[in-house]
């Protein structure tokens, strides 16, 4: 009785409470500025995967929840002891009256939090499950306003010379969608898409999520992903917070996960099941699937991770080689330990052709075979956190990385992360902390310092060394609230042959206008090649009070003229949506991106982009040159529930 007189005044009384965290730990504010220090363009699997897969809270451990990269240690814990003493979390208004959390950290948790109880999914109870759940249908489309080259006239004789000059379809991307959940239950998913210049939506994607079925803790069928220890052995999907200057250097496990993005070389195809018990968990998984690859008479020479099939030479490569793989993890965990073992093994249809000289070594000893074994740990000791994983490939070269992170206190964090991947190291299915993706040839420490005040400045620091580098990677960045609506940021980023100064201010009024300006300078090169560039935008976000409603536009000009130059900027886009264009060149990048709800069951969003070069005639390379300085692309997507 008591419980539920607490709930009703958190629900009247929210909107006026404040607890201990500050501004600063706001997680979209977080997760934004998370975005902003990637060095490549975010592609919108990774944000659709972290949305699909929120952490379940009520029935998550201790260390699940200091592995999330949205919770500060402070958050995990007082979270984790509030579920233990009162039972799970209810609602959203609940959770904002927990020390550490409060109404608007609550509510942007909402997409990646997940507050559905354990239940059971029998025989019996199916039809009645099945009736609470949930549909979606998603469209999604873009287009550019102006003809690109691949998808104009061209002789035969020409064709014949240039035959990936042009391509096999029309323009246009095209995505469709449909989704039914049961929260906490069951997921499942259909998901096509017709990527420019194909002549059809060549990717058909279905994926199957069951929870706690029979004697399983998960069943998943169709496309799915597996995330395991650290990274080194099983880890195909996407990793929002894997850089050195991210929030964290600890990757958060999710197991077995459905998967429903459009990336046809990502994820498993087959079945995957979990079973077990709090404490100690069995996952297996078997996929086989057909994927792009160069095939040449002696065998594959290379495997290839665009998607696209919109030219001859990629229709002739598209699916031409199978894949087949098996994987199995076993975890044991306590709220202050855990511990796991990873095994995966592959196999090709084909024998590798290719001029990596590790791979053709292994082709030699193991034929068309290949697989990792790991082990991995985590565990609290007073107020140290300790991470690591060490593997091995099939030839046994090795790779390692561990971990250690201080938490004095709420405001005070330090991490420190050291990995070796020796030279010759192979995971096909691997995405431990990396600087190039490939998990090979790299020795390298990084560390990271996060301060927080207690009246919402923020400060942090990061370190990063690699063996054979000239000079370490460094840099800091603090945020100051001048006052209650206005925040100042500060980063400053030196890496070899490169420095960045970035300066932002961001006004906000209330919950219906923020303001953002920014500028960017940097410097790159050596001696006599030093160049530099620089980047300065103004955006205006509007939101109406009802929430139906909201607006995004930006205009920025920029002067990088060489690529070492160039600059990142996140933009908001559609649902799901992250676009981190490379400002490269001289000119203008400007957008205006449109949400309106027009019914309960119906979202609407549109977004137009605008390129308007100074510095060249033309946009584009090869089949998506366009004439003209400028381009502009149109995107819309159309969101169903029911």
């Amino acid at each position: 009785m008591r419980r539920r007189i607490f709930i009703l005044l958190c629900i009247l009384w929210s909107s006026y409470f404040h607890c201990y965290a500050q501004r600063a730990a706001d997680p979209i504010s977080a997760l934004q500025r998370a975005v902003q220090n990637f060095e490549e363009e975010l592609t919108i699997e990774a944000i659709e995967d972290f949305l699909n897969n929120p952490l379940r809270i009520n029935i998550a451990s201790l260390v699940e929840m200091e592995a999330f990269p949205l919770f500060t240690r402070f958050m995990a814990v007082s979270l984790f002891d509030y579920i233990k003493r009162n039972g799970a979390v209810l609602s959203i208004y609940e959770l904002s009256a927990i020390p550490g959390f409060n109404q608007e950290i609550a509510e942007s948790l909402s997409p990646f939090v997940d507050l559905s109880a354990e239940r059971q999914l029998t025989i019996k109870n199916i039809s009645k499950i099945l009736a609470e759940g949930r549909s979606q249908i998603l469209l999604r489309g873009s287009f550019y306003t102006k003809k690109q080259e691949g998808y104009l006239p061209i002789s035969k004789e020409e064709l014949e010379k240039r035959p990936n000059s042009r391509y096999v379809g029309p323009p246009g991307r095209v995505y469709g969608q449909y989704k039914f959940e049961v929260p906490g239950l069951i997921k499942f998913s259909a998901t096509t898409e017709k990527d420019p210049g194909e002549k059809i939506g060549d990717y058909l994607g279905f994926s199957l999520q069951a929870e706690r079925i029979a004697c399983f803790n998960r069943v998943v069928a169709g496309d799915f992903t597996a995330r395991f220890g650290q990274g080194l052995v099983l880890w195909n999907a996407p990793s929002l917070f894997s850089s050195s200057t991210s929030s964290s250097l600890i990757k958060q496990e999710f197991g077995l996960t459905s998967y429903s993005s459009t990336d046809e070389n990502r994820a498993f195809r087959g079945v995957g099941v979990s079973a077990g018990s709090k404490r100690g968990v069995l996952s297996i998984l078997f996929s086989s699937k057909r994927v792009d690859s160069r095939i040449v008479e002696e065998g594959f020479t290379s495997l290839l991770t665009t998607g696209l099939h919109n030219t001859i030479t990629t229709l002739e490569r598209r699916k031409n080689l199978t894949l087949s793989s098996a994987g199995v993890n076993y975890s044991y965990s306590t709220d202050r330990l855990k511990g796991g073992v990873t095994l995966a093994a592959f196999k090709f249809s084909h024998p590798y052709a290719g001029r990596d000289s590790a791979q053709a070594r292994r082709q030699a000893r193991f034929g068309n075979f290949g697989g990792n074994a790991g082990l991995d740990f985590y565990a609290h000791v007073g107020n140290f956190r300790l991470f690591g994983e060490i593997a091995s490939d099939l030839a046994f070269s090795p790779a390692m990385l561990t971990g250690i992170v201080w938490k004095r206190s709420y405001n005070l964090d330090i991490s420190l992360a050291a990995r070796y991947y020796s030279d010759d190291y192979l995971s096909l299915f691997g995405g431990a902390l990396s600087k190039n993706g490939k998990m090979r040839g790299e020795r390298r420490v990084d560390a990271i310092l996060n301060y927080r005040g207690n009246r919402g400045a923020n400060i942090k620091g990061w370190l990063s060394y690699a063996d054979g580098s000239k000079a370490p990677r460094a840099g800091a960045e603090i945020s100051i609230p001048l006052s209650k609506s206005l925040e100042m940021l500060i980063k400053a980023d030196y890496r070899e042959e490169r420095s960045a100064l970035r300066l932002q201010m961001e006004w906000v009024s209330g919950k219906i206008f923020t303001l953002v300006a920014r500028g960017e300078a940097n410097i790159a090169g050596v001696k006599e090649s030093i160049s530099a560039g620089w980047m300065a935008y103004g955006e205006l976000i509007a939101l109406t009070p009802s929430g139906n409603a909201g607006a995004s536009a930006r205009i920025a000009i920029f002067n990088t003229p060489v690529w070492d130059n160039r600059v990142y900027a996140y933009e908001r886009d559609l649902l799901y949506g992250f676009s981190v264009p490379a400002l490269y060149g001289k000119g203008i990048r400007c957008y205006l991106n449109m949400h309106l709800r027009s019914f309960k069951w119906m979202d609407i969003w549109l977004k137009g982009a605008l390129w308007l070069y100074t510095d060249r005639d033309y946009t584009g390379e090869g089949p998506t040159r366009m004439e003209g300085p400028s381009s502009f692309e149109i995107k819309w997507e159309a969101r169903f529930r029911f």
